[in-house]
C-alpha cells in the first residue's frame, strides 16, 4: 500500500488513500490509512465543539449572545430540515440525522481544505519501528 489505492487501468490516478501503518491482529494485516486519521480528527473536532457548546449553554442568558445565537440557529435549521423530511417521525430521529449531517458536512469541508494531503505529508515520513504485543497476538509495524 505504499503507492496508495490506484484505479485498475490508470497508473497516474491517486485518491490520496495511503497506508500509514499496519498491524496484524489474529493473523490478518490491517492498515490504518489517511482516511482513518481524517475521520478521527473530524470526530475529535466535533466532540470538542459539543463540549464547548454544553459548557456555554449552561451559562446561557435570557438574551442570547453571538455564540448562543449561532448554536440556536444551527439547531433550529436542522430541526426544520429533519421535520420537513421525516414528518411525524422527526422527534425520534432529529438527533441521529443531524449528527450524520454535521459529520458529513465537516468531512467534506476538510476535504476542500486538503486535510488528507497534509496528513499524508506529515505522517508518512521515514519511520521504522515495531510494537509486538504477543500475548494479544497483535503486532504493529510503522513504515
Amino acid at each position: 500500500m505504499d503507492n496508495g489505492i490506484l484505479a485498475a487501468g490508470a497508473q497516474d490516478i491517486d485518491f490520496m488513500i495511503h497506508g500509514l501503518f499496519s498491524y496484524k491482529i489474529f493473523g490478518h494485516e490491517v492498515w490504518i490509512t489517511t482516511s482513518h486519521v481524517c475521520i478521527l480528527i473530524i470526530m475529535l473536532i466535533l466532540i470538542a465543539f459539543s463540549f464547548i457548546v454544553k459548557h456555554k449553554m449552561k451559562a446561557a442568558t435570557e438574551v442570547p449572545g453571538g455564540f448562543q445565537n449561532v448554536v440556536e440557529l444551527m439547531v433550529e435549521k436542522l430541526d426544520g430540515v429533519v421535520d420537513g423530511v421525516m414528518g411525524k417521525n422527526a422527534p425520534k430521529l432529529v438527533n441521529y440525522i443531524s449528527t450524520i449531517f454535521i459529520f458529513i458536512l465537516m468531512s467534506n469541508i476538510s476535504g476542500l481544505f486538503g486535510l488528507r494531503r497534509v496528513l499524508h505529508q506529515l505522517l508518512s515520513m521515514e519511520r521504522h519501528w515495531r510494537w509486538d504485543l504477543s500475548p494479544f497476538r497483535l503486532s504493529i509495524s510503522v513504515r
